[in-house]
């Protein structure tokens, strides 16, 4: 697991390292350029040139140490300045100071035009964005914006600490924001480098320290848990040698309607695959007859419906008789928007007392739902647009605050799955980000095998955060997998949840 702090947690370490330990700016700052060279010469061997942005703060002045040190290894580096010199304060200034009588090349943004800055940038093997650090906010503005616009140009881009635009403790960008093939952060992990969207623009990401054990700091608890296949394979659930079907746990998949007939059959699928004993598809009485020749292994049980799509009276004649029987319901793959499905959505979330994963259309429900109240034993299990639903907001703003929308939705509804890149799970308590993933799993039906999966683990005992992290790892591991095995494009969703057990196979294997 890799804890991941604020920007905030960031300066308490620099003040407690100057402050307790005795460790001047000076100091950091050349330990923090050093380091952060080491790592660009070895992820980028045989540059020969190489451009530095530097902004006025210490961000520019680890710059202007890194400059330093690629000269002494026989790279030709030119600085340029987002600020007039006269801004540059104490450790940058100085450091800045021993740039320029080294014979380092420094330019002033204000004295030249795109053309010249372009050129620069376009013919560098490396360019150093040591603009903004992550004590910087609001939107970049004047020469910043605009060496940020230009280093578009560059063939490859490293960041110090956090690309600037990028907001180090939410990974919202502000406007516009430098894109990196590398961000070298300092000291410790910021939540920025991970999260959506702020992960797309830090590319691949390394620490480094500057000379301070962290031992000797006081710390504050993570921000954001980032999980590893280590963490997964300590929660999965044990496979003793007397356990039957039983054991396993029993999942009621609810859902399905005459428009959308192959939702609930995916996420049974999902549960199936996923390791669930016994799997029960509550469906339109209409559809259960195919649905249960698709499928034989579930138990298809046909419930009220009327013009194709489930009723309220479903939850009597159908669900209560065998609530006995099952651990975890997920309700709302292909459940539709009929004012039956949502009556029936609402009695189950009021009236059902046992763990629950909610998707799809049920979410659709809940969002059109007044005086709900949150529950600790469900997961939610959105994406972007649905949970701009929820919290009467847009997908834009959604996608933009990811680690606000998931939080909020925890705060209001209870735990939450937030789908997408770096998937989220929060519980209210606790926040988790999952580093697997691949685009092979964007098709249709995906995010209904997830649900069937984690409503697998829900009835094998998990907590709903628990059931979230494991599922939606084994969920993103699958999209590598399907990658390595036939590329970006053409796979089916039965695909997805006919890979989950090699998933988990490698787990077990740790």
């Amino acid at each position: 697991m890799i804890k991941l702090y604020s920007a905030e947690a960031a300066r308490a370490c620099d003040e407690q390292a100057a402050s307790r330990l005795g460790f001047s700016g000076a100091v950091m700052m050349e330990n923090a350029g050093r380091n952060a060279t080491d790592v660009l010469l070895d992820k980028f061997p045989g540059i020969d040139e190489a451009c530095i942005l530097a902004g006025p703060g210490n961000n520019g002045g680890d710059g202007f140490v890194i400059a330093r040190h690629l000269l002494i290894r026989g790279i030709h580096p030119t600085v340029i300045l987002a600020f007039p010199k006269e801004r540059c304060k104490g450790d940058a200034a100085l450091n800045l100071t021993v740039a320029r009588r080294c014979g380092i090349p420094i330019l002033s943004s204000r004295e030249m035009s795109d053309e010249e800055i372009g050129e620069i940038v376009s013919k560098s093997d490396l360019v150093v964005d040591a603009l903004l650090g992550t004590g910087s906010s609001g939107p970049p503005r004047g020469e910043v914006g605009r060496l940020i616009r230009l280093s578009s140009k560059a063939r490859r881009v490293a960041a110090v600490d956090i690309p600037s635009g990028i907001d180090a403790s939410t990974g919202a960008v502000m406007a516009e924001a430098v894109r990196a093939d590398l961000t070298v952060t300092m000291l410790i992990p910021k939540v920025g480098l991970f999260v959506m969207p702020g992960a797309d623009y830090a590319g691949e990401v390394a620490v480094v320290d500057i000379g301070v054990p962290l031992e000797s700091l006081s710390l504050p608890a993570a921000e954001v848990n980032a999980i590893e296949r280590f963490d997964i394979a300590r929660m999965l659930p044990p496979r003793p040698m007397g356990m039957h079907k039983g054991d396993r746990g029993c999942v009621a998949i609810v859902g399905g309607s005459s428009v959308y007939k192959g939702a609930p059959l995916l996420a049974a699928l999902g549960a199936l695959r996923g390791g669930a004993g016994i799997v029960l598809s509550v469906l339109p009485e209409e559809i259960s007859t195919p649905l249960a020749v698709a499928l034989p292994e579930a138990i298809i049980l046909p419930a009220p419906s009327r013009e194709g799509g489930l009723v309220q009276e479903a939850w009597d004649s159908v669900i209560v008789p065998w609530s006995k029987r099952i651990d975890a319901l997920v309700i709302g793959p292909g459940i539709g928007r009929g004012e039956g499905a949502m009556a029936l959505v609402r009695r189950i979330w009021d009236e059902w007392r046992g763990p629950m994963v909610v998707d799809a259309d049920a979410l659709y429900c809940l969002s059109q739902a007044e005086e709900l109240c949150r529950r600790d034993n469900v997961i939610l299990t959105p994406h972007e647009g649905e949970a701009a639903r929820l919290l009467d907001s847009d997908a834009s703003s959604v996608g933009n605050a990811r680690l606000a929308a998931v939080r909020a939705l925890a705060e209001r509804y209870g735990p939450a799955l937030l789908k997408g890149p770096r998937t989220l799970i929060c519980d209210g308590r606790q926040t988790a980000v999952i580093l697997e993933g691949h685009q092979a799993l964007s098709v249709p039906g995906s995010g209904d095998v997830l649900s069937g999966l984690v409503g697998a683990f829900m009835a094998m005992r998990l907590s709903p955060y628990e059931a979230g992290v494991v599922g939606a790892h084994i969920h993103g591991r699958v999209g590598s997998i399907l990658y390595e095995e036939g590329g970006f494009d053409g796979h089916l969703a039965r695909e997805i949840a006919g890979h989950i057990p090699q998933a988990i196979e490698e787990l077990r294997c740790v």
